[in-house]
């Protein structure tokens, strides 16, 4: 009996000392990702609060049977912005354009141009961010 006893105590310590390092090994690189989560989810929210532009002007100048737009956004937050991850939208649709400079730096303005944008009637103009700040303006015709 007393053989039985021990060899019954070895099984369960090396079966408690498996249980522990499988548990670890997974527990703690998960903890590790999920404080990485909350830390890149902290930066995208103190980004985000620092950031706002502002459409200060639009203009339109005919071309043949469509119109192409210059847009002039101001970044008046504290982030500078890369133009390329932009998005411009006309009446909810996205639509190519050019920028003037490749980043909009805090507190100066940028130059947007749309080319082709059918219809003669008011078009509401929105500019958004990469981190989801947005202006928009609508622009009606004289």
């Amino acid at each position: 009996m007393g053989f039985s006893l021990i060899a019954s105590a070895v099984i369960l310590s090396i079966s408690i000392a498996m249980a522990v390092e499988i548990f670890t090994g997974d527990v703690f690189p998960t903890v590790d990702h999920i404080n990485t989560a909350y830390e890149d989810l902290k930066d995208r929210i103190d980004t985000q609060a620092h950031t706002n532009i502002n459409i200060t002007s639009i203009t339109r100048l005919a071309n043949n049977d469509t119109y192409d737009y210059t847009i002039i956004v101001q970044n008046t937050g504290s982030v500078t912005l890369p133009t390329a991850t932009m998005t411009i939208l006309f009446n909810g649709t996205r639509e190519p354009f050019t920028a003037s400079a490749a980043y909009l730096y805090p507190e100066s303005t940028a130059t947007f141009s749309v080319h082709g944008i059918a219809g003669a009637s008011s078009k509401r103009v929105k500019v958004v961010t990469k981190n989801a700040i947005a202006d928009y303006l609508i622009y009606t015709p004289r």
